[in-house]
């Protein structure tokens, strides 16, 4: 089986097992009735970069995506381990995460809700992006999932969420999280 494959059914299994998690994460973060939502995790894709580009930008507003999420996934997608992750509402695209397999772990690159201020699954993204890394994590045998760079406005959310914070000497500190 060639790596596009064998990383894209990781991805698949991946997202189907933290789907399955999801009611019991949402009652977790105090959001229990997301539980009744139509949530689908799914890869991104051209549907994906579609809604973001119509979805998550408002002309003439602050409404917009921080991230050039078109070009994030443009370049990791010749990566055949990567972790690009859509999570939808319906039809609405409310969460993207991208991330890369280093060595034993997950690297976390970018993880952003729909900028909007009512899409459904406000205060969820972060948990929900979270529990999809852990599972491609634990599916192909790694050892952590890591995030960086180090956010001050989100040290404790991640702290809550179980990340400790690592500072090596050899490079920048980031958070980490064991499997």
């Amino acid at each position: 089986m060639d790596a596009e494959i064998f990383y894209r059914l990781a991805r698949e299994e991946a997202f189907a097992a933290a789907s399955e998690e999801l009611p019991d994460l949402f009652a977790a973060i105090g959001l229990p009735d997301l539980a009744l939502a139509p949530v689908q995790l799914q890869e991104m894709d051209a549907r994906g970069i579609a809604a973001w580009d119509r979805q998550w930008h408002t002309p003439g507003t602050t409404l917009n995506s921080c991230f050039a999420w078109d070009d994030e996934f443009r370049d990791i997608g010749a990566w055949p381990d990567r972790f690009c992750l859509a999570i939808w509402s319906g039809d609405r695209l409310c969460g993207l995460s991208s991330g890369q397999v280093r060595h034993d772990h997950l690297w976390i690159r970018l993880i952003e809700g729909n900028p909007q201020p009512r899409h459904p699954m406000r205060g969820a993204i972060r948990h929900v992006a979270i529990a999809a890394a852990l599972a491609y994590t634990q599916v192909l045998g790694l050892s952590q999932v890591r995030l960086r760079p180090l956010n001050p406005r989100l040290g404790l959310v991640y702290q809550q969420m179980g990340f400790s914070v690592a500072e090596p000497a050899e490079s920048p500190p980031y958070y980490w999280l064991e499997v």
